[in-house]
């Protein structure tokens, strides 16, 4: 299968006068195949966003990416110039932001939002782009599209919102959909079709996606591959049915007990002790160790790479075989 992102060793730093630059990212990497979802899944401030935004070239100032590659298509994005990403970005790569409210525009209608996307990116006329708005909102199942396309944000539900969000994605006609946290503020049957939507996009048009979770069931559900990330780190990495059935990193097994039983209430969740390091204070050796149960001294002083621990598997831990 063809491989359209290839991430390779990406590190990200924030520049502190006075100090050492703080490493955001730190040789992060991953592949995304052509028409296939990968998830990308890790407690909040593991770099998750960070990484979508880093390849979609919309850092935060302050922010860069110092060493490493992004390559899009065949495409080297990093040291790319600004024009020519800007000539990608919304077009072959398009982002749905986790909160669909503060990435609408509230001043204007989502007719209006996602028209300009078509305009900008397809250089169609204001009335085409207009028609495309409306069949886009439709496509994506907003009701009477015509109507709400003269809606303002805050006159939809949540569910409303992300859809047209999503809509305003598809109007550049993306090859790959960075999908950030796109069901975190919705209710779970609303999660469900918004889900069902982004897999219904992906079958028709063979777009590719990295949806960005902190929620195993949504990578259950919708993803081909995972990514795990912990403090700015990839830790492990696989087909999703395998490392979530399977585990080969101590933090990858702890998140899977930690997600609550649903059909029955003899497996309580096990919570994760401890919390994640400060970026600007990491442990020596494994990040990790510090909460996980098989830490030995070799933890603590040596960092583990991320080394092939199976066919298509890969695992940043001294003891992957003996995870459970």
């Amino acid at each position: 299968m063809d491989t359209l992102l290839t991430v390779s060793d990406l590190v990200v730093q924030a520049e502190r006068p006075g100090r050492e630059p703080l490493r955001i990212l730190d040789g992060v990497g991953f592949e995304v195949a052509a028409g296939q979802t990968l998830g990308v899944v890790g407690e909040s401030g593991s770099g998750k966003t960070m990484t979508a935004t880093a390849v979609l070239g919309v850092l935060p100032r302050g922010l860069s990416v110092t060493s490493g590659a992004i390559e899009f298509a065949g495409t080297e994005l990093v040291g790319l110039p600004e024009p020519r990403r800007r000539a990608l970005r919304g077009k072959d790569i398009a982002m749905v932001f986790q909160d669909p409210l503060s990435a609408l525009n509230p001043v204007q209608p989502i007719g209006r939002q996602v028209s300009e996307v078509a305009r900008r990116r397809e250089g169609l006329s204001r009335a085409a782009a207009g028609r495309l708005a409306v069949e886009l909102l439709d496509r994506v199942g907003v009701p009477d599209p015509a109507q709400r396309a003269n809606a303002y944000p805050h006159q939809l539900s949540g569910g409303l919102r992300q859809r047209a969000v999503i809509a305003m994605a598809l109007a550049g006609r993306p090859r790959l959909i960075l999908a950030d946290e796109p069901t975190t503020a919705l209710d779970v049957s609303v999660q469900a079709r918004i889900l069902g939507l982004l897999a219904k996009i992906q079958a028709e048009d063979g777009v590719s996606v990295l949806l960005i979770s902190h929620d195993l069931r949504v990578m259950a559900h919708a993803t081909q591959h995972v990514a795990v990330m912990y403090a700015g780190r990839v830790v492990e990495r696989g087909a999703t049915r395998d490392l979530l059935d399977a585990p080969r990193h101590p933090y990858t097994a702890a998140l899977v007990r930690s997600v609550p039983a649903v059909r029955t209430r003899t497996a309580p969740v096990a919570p994760i002790p401890g919390n994640p390091p400060n970026l600007a204070a990491l442990p020596p050796g494994c990040r990790f160790h510090p909460r996980c149960p098989l830490a030995v001294d070799r933890c603590r002083t040596e960092a583990p790479a991320l080394r092939e621990v199976a066919p298509g598997r890969l695992s940043a831990c001294h003891f992957a075989e003996e995870v459970s």
